[in-house]
């Protein structure tokens, strides 16, 4: 269950899923579900939100629920795919991946919902 942190309220342009990575276009300001993978995400959507109502919370600190992507494990960096689920960070040796935080539980399949430690960072595989 999610110890909500810190949430900031960002204008949408489309409808958004609750427990999907946030990323933010810094031309527009308006806050989206990443549609492409290893995006550098602001944090995670709390509540489905239909763009109709403008804006949606996005959670930026501390423990929040999360749609696990693939399985991961307890202190995995998570990052996302192009459907915001979070995923372990993974590619070539030397590719540098952003991460939006840390596993703080186990996930065995896609669409399992996990706690993830929001702290934004970069790992270099």
């Amino acid at each position: 269950m999610s110890n909500y942190g810190l949430t900031l309220p960002s204008p949408i342009t489309a409808d958004v899923q609750a427990k999907r990575a946030a990323v933010i276009d810094p031309a527009t300001g308006n806050a989206s579900v990443p549609n492409v993978a290893k995006a550098k995400c602001a944090g995670m959507f709390i509540e489905d939100t239909a763009a109709s109502a403008g804006f949606a919370s996005i959670q930026v600190e501390k423990v929040a629920d999360a749609v696990a992507g693939a399985p991961c494990a307890f202190e995995d960096s998570l990052t996302n795919d192009a459907l915001g689920r979070l995923v372990p960070a993974s590619g070539n040796p030397g590719d540098k991946v952003w991460c939006v935080g840390f596993a703080r539980g186990k996930a065995t399949a896609a669409g399992d919902v996990i706690d993830v430690l929001i702290q934004r960072h970069l790992v270099v595989i």
